[in-house]
């Protein structure tokens, strides 16, 4: 679970990986690979706002719920290099007080970085 900061104004890199307890024996794997994204906070959000990111059953998407605030759009966006300029839009949603999930529909890949920009 990542909370930002009330004042927060910036970005965070986040690894993340699923391990299960069924061990490596017999060339068995109990990690999946790593991923990376990045949060990104634009200008400062009104106080609350949490975000948590996980992979979905399978580890085969990526998503991520955000405590939204009404009125304010907020949009996974995605790029394959983190040096790249360009990124992708893959979701969005208008915030209305609850808390939304936002899912990259393409498959997994071995290196994807990811932002949520809030307007």
């Amino acid at each position: 679970m990542y909370t930002p900061a009330a004042d927060a104004n910036g970005s965070a890199c986040v690894t993340v990986w699923i391990q299960d307890n069924g061990g490596t024996e017999n060339s068995g794997e109990d990690a999946s690979p790593s991923h990376k994204f990045t949060i990104v906070i634009r200008r400062p959000i009104p106080p609350g706002p949490t975000m948590e990111a996980s992979l979905a059953s399978g580890g085969d998407q990526f998503s991520v719920r955000v405590m939204t605030e009404p009125g304010l759009t907020y949009r996974l966006e995605c790029q394959d290099e983190v040096s790249s300029e360009k990124w992708k839009q893959v979701a969005e949603a208008v915030g209305n007080g609850s808390t939304l999930t936002l899912t990259d529909p393409d498959p997994l890949r071995a290196r994807r970085f990811y932002r949520i920009a809030v307007d």
